[in-house]
């Protein structure tokens, strides 16, 4: 099911042009995400409209000159 869920978020992310990490533990997420504005809104949208989510915490948003991810559409860890 986990890797159902990261293939459909791979996807989504690739077809706006966003990379970033997704870390896994005991049923709980981390994940960070980086790219175009237009890109993340999209993919922010998309995850609070899931109702598989809940207590979903922004820890920080920044604006960075290189990305850290930018060989990952979504890497799951």
């Amino acid at each position: 099911e986990l890797e159902a869920l990261v293939a459909e978020a791979r996807a989504r992310t690739h077809s706006v042009g966003v990379t970033g990490m997704l870390l896994y533990e005991n049923g709980r997420f981390l994940q960070t995400l980086e790219g175009p504005p237009d890109g993340l809104d999209a993919i922010w949208s998309s995850i609070r409209r899931d109702q598989r989510h809940a207590d979903i915490e922004v820890l920080t948003q920044h604006l960075v000159s290189a990305r850290l991810f930018s060989e990952w559409d979504l890497l799951l860890y």
